[in-house]
């Protein structure tokens, strides 16, 4: 079988099925922070029972104190552990303990805050299993500690230790280190930070190097070449071409020598007039953020990981009219254009940046207070992802001073197809 989806609630036994398939498919591999395999666990006589019973317990506590957001991945945010399955084998097991019997033997444990659980019993390809299954926790609910030693008599053998407290860390059940217990503690008060990061449609393309734009351009340049010699050819007859002659078009000062000079040289501005047709075609890309948790984003830096490399552009406005020269790197540019300040390039603005890693940028919206939300639509920025295997997955990892660690995770962008390559097939000079 394929991977498996693990959207899926355990409490229906078509769910169960799958997850016992999955285990004989790829053993341990399976395991994560919502699932844990036992091959079998023995409860024939009261030292096994009380060994398979320490691990239980310490299951059960550890899925109770794991994050919510965290939890919510897998299993609909259900601790699940299966005892009775292990790759390519259905072990089953024969003595099935009853709740209450567990729940006698293991109270003195749990202490006064019992996590909510069960036990189910599953028939899987003739074999019985026994599914643990931990309800969901929510942040905010108390910590669940610990309340009893137990110490197995044989050497490695799973211990409780009182006032522990255990927690899921990846695919291991273990004793909460400091931060750990630092999140709980936040949680608990109710002064734990959560987000919620979204990105609107963004535009994707093929790879961007100096071949590709040399192509791109090779079509107006011929057909500006045309241009350029009717333009000389004209003034020539007139007798007005000297070495320092000009153009009398306001917005083309550029004397003979340097429409050459520029035509000949035109790949030093490739990437200019490339970023400068990219501000005046993208559509902004908004990016959001929403503060669900309790505690105050400082300074969040948010920083996004793409797949492939990525142009950031500042857009133009729609009324803003584009010289030929902006766009077309064969073309002079005349002095005074670059003491404007729509000219300066690569000005972002200042709540984005691109840093060294072409595929990543950073957004810093500023101070988010609980429950706010905040985009980037006023920053008007574009996004142009180009390569040969744009995926939709982008990567995140928010790093903010109330944050004990980085949050990380990925979202699922709508790309847009945006191929330049053909864009100038019908320009006229």
């Amino acid at each position: 079988m394929g991977n498996l989806d693990t959207n899926i609630d355990p409490n229906i036994p078509e769910s169960r099925d799958m997850i016992a398939a999955w285990v004989k498919t790829v053993g341990d591999k399976a395991e994560s922070q919502g699932l844990e395999v036992k091959s079998s666990l023995e409860f024939s006589t009261r030292s096994e029972r009380n060994k398979s019973y320490a691990k239980i317990t310490k299951f059960i506590l550890a899925s109770a104190n794991r994050d919510q957001k965290q939890a919510i991945r897998d299993y609909q945010g259900y601790g699940v552990m299966l005892i009775g399955v292990t790759q390519n084998e259905v072990c089953g097991l024969e003595d099935i303990p009853e709740q209450h019997n567990f729940e006698d033997a293991t109270r003195g444990y749990f202490g006064s805050a019992i996590p909510a659980y069960r036990f189910i019993s599953h028939e899987f390809e003739g074999k019985n299993l026994l599914f643990v299954i931990v309800d969901p926790p929510v942040n905010g609910k108390e910590i669940y500690i610990c309340s009893k030693e137990y110490r197995s008599q044989e050497k490695g053998g799973d211990q409780l230790r009182d006032g522990a407290i255990y927690c899921r860390e990846s695919t291991q059940t273990i004793e909460a280190n400091s931060v750990q217990v630092r999140d709980m503690i936040n949680r608990l008060l109710g002064g734990h930070v959560d987000i919620n990061l979204d990105i609107s449609e963004i535009f994707a393309g093929p790879r961007v190097d100096t071949d590709f734009l040399k192509n791109m351009y090779s079509c107006p340049k011929e057909k500006y070449n045309e241009s350029l010699k009717r333009i000389i050819g004209n003034k020539e007859s007139n007798s007005l071409l000297e070495s320092r002659w000009r153009i009398k078009d306001p917005l083309q000062h550029v004397s003979v020598e340097d429409m050459f000079k520029a035509y000949e040289n035109d790949e030093k501005r490739y990437e200019e007039c490339f970023n400068r047709l990219l501000e005046i075609k993208l559509k902004p890309a908004i990016f959001s953020i929403v503060n669900t948790g309790t505690k105050v984003l400082e300074d969040p830096s948010i920083e996004y990981r793409f797949s492939e490399n990525v142009y950031m552009v500042n857009l133009k406005d729609k009324e803003y009219k584009c010289r030929r020269f902006e766009i077309f790197p064969f073309m002079a540019v005349p002095q005074y254009y670059y003491m404007m300040s729509g000219a300066l390039r690569g000005v972002m603005p200042s709540n984005f940046a691109q840093v060294g890693n072409s595929r990543a940028i950073v957004w810093r919206p500023g101070s988010i207070s609980p429950g706010q939300a905040v985009t980037s639509e006023e920053d008007n920025i574009g996004i142009f992802v180009n390569g040969d295997n744009v995926n939709a997955s982008v990567f995140y990892r928010v790093t903010d001073p109330n944050l004990q660690r980085p949050i990380e995770g990925e979202i699922n962008v709508s790309m847009i197809n945006f191929d330049p390559s053909n864009i100038f097939e019908n320009v006229e000079f």
